[in-house]
């Protein structure tokens, strides 16, 4: 058994260069079970093409992926049809495949996951953002959803006014994203200092509405000193239940402390993994040179699924609102990050296999102006000078060619097509 990546030519087939043991797009796969049900993904942009293969339900992690470029192939096709196609591995037999769920599209979903506001809307590219504003026009005025600037989003939920309300909140949520894992990043660029509020981003949220909504939530809270806040302020990772937020399982003696200093900017990061959870904070002040100020983990298991969006939300008393300024939101399964390894002498480079779109792994001799970066090869050389995909980790793989003190320096990046 195998997955592969196949040329179709005059009703033939010809094998595509790829990340197969063989330098091929063949790639030997554990036997399927004819009882359960399996998914297929392809992808292509340009020369670059990829296949996976899950095992349903779980769509998140695939148990197979293959690697193809036609880049030097005397053929290349650059367009054309899509479908399905059975087709028997010789004249003795037949085909009998039953598929469902068919979907197709120009770009990878993950286009619709980034938002960096610079159309001045929270509409387009459609679906539109879901505004959640429990309580205003009951017992607080409308929230509010600006765009400061033309190219970020404000949140505004004014003062509850009423005990029983609960703190003034709002929040936008995407109707389109329902995640299990997750990876989330967006920009805080203003905040009103001078108000006990807590900001941050939605995971896995579910049953939204007034007194029923639950998921999780990485927030930055002012500190609990005189206002404005000039020193104090902190990290919490909350699960929520019927809208109140309360800690989830921290490890012992975790310091979550930070300080959001006004006219800085900051970016928060939350990723779920099952039922561990981990936020940072960046100082994205100096957006060439960001800062890491913090790391919070936990743990929770009580959802494991749901939207993710943006909010604030007063904090402590009937006199506070929330009032938060965001940017270029970011959603995926996994965070596009590299690890390195160097352990051996050799540079081994590895990133998550389960990114939604097609993310190639990039190398330069240089960085800053004028570096050029050229794609590491997907299809050429050795196993060990070539990306693949190990099934047991999740992670894609590069192994140089040569030791590191074999030659200059050499610098990595990911970039999605």
């Amino acid at each position: 058994n195998y997955v592969r990546i196949l040329r179709i030519q005059n009703e033939g087939t010809k094998d595509v260069p790829g990340s197969g043991p063989a330098g091929d797009s063949k790639m030997p796969i554990p036997d399927l079970d004819p009882a359960k049900d399996y998914r297929l993904v392809f992808m292509g942009h340009g020369t670059d093409l990829e296949g996976r293969l899950y095992e349903l339900p779980d769509v998140t992690t695939p148990i197979a992926v293959v690697k193809g470029n036609t880049a030097g192939d005397a053929i290349i096709l650059n367009s054309g049809r899509c479908g399905l196609l059975g087709f028997g591995s010789s004249t003795s037999f037949g085909v009998d495949v039953t598929f469902d769920n068919y979907y197709a599209a120009v770009d990878c979903p993950s286009t619709l996951y980034a938002d960096n506001f610079n159309d001045g809307n929270d509409t387009t590219p459609p679906p539109a953002w879901t505004h959640y504003d429990p309580i205003g026009g009951l017992t607080a005025p409308p929230a509010t959803y600006t765009f400061p600037d033309g190219n970020s989003y404000r949140i505004i939920a004014p003062q509850a006014q009423a005990p029983d309300a609960g703190p003034a909140r709002a929040a936008s949520t995407r109707p389109d994203l329902n995640f299990t894992d997750f990876f989330l990043s967006v920009d805080v660029l203003a905040w009103d200092n001078t108000t006990r509020q807590a900001f941050g981003v939605l995971a896995r949220a579910g049953d939204i509405g007034l007194g029923t909504t639950t998921g999780y939530l990485f927030s930055y809270e002012l500190g609990s000193g005189t206002l404005p806040d000039t020193t104090g302020g902190g990290t919490d990772i909350s699960y929520i239940t019927s809208e109140a937020a309360n800690g989830v399982t921290y490890p012992a003696g975790q310091n979550r402390s930070v300080h959001f200093v006004p006219g800085n900017k900051y970016r928060l990061t939350f990723a779920g993994l099952g039922t561990a959870f981990t936020g940072r904070v960046y100082d994205i002040t100096d957006s060439m040179n960001p800062t890491l100020l913090l790391t919070t983990l936990g743990t929770d298991d009580k959802y494991a699924a749901g939207k993710v969006g943006l909010l604030a939300a007063s904090q402590g008393n009937l006199s506070a609102h929330g009032d938060a300024t965001f940017d270029n939101f970011y959603a995926d399964i996994a965070e596009p990050t590299l690890s390195f390894d160097g352990s051996s002498g050799t540079a081994v480079i590895s990133w998550p296999g389960n990114l939604t779109c097609i993310w190639v792994l990039e190398s330069s001799a240089t960085v800053g102006s004028g570096a050029v970066w050229t794609e590491v090869p997907t299809t050429t050389g050795g196993i060990n000078s070539k990306v693949v995909y190990d099934p047991a980790t999740h992670l894609n793989t590069y192994t140089a060619a040569t030791p590191m003190d074999s030659t200059g320096n050499t610098y990595y990046r990911l970039r999605k097509l």
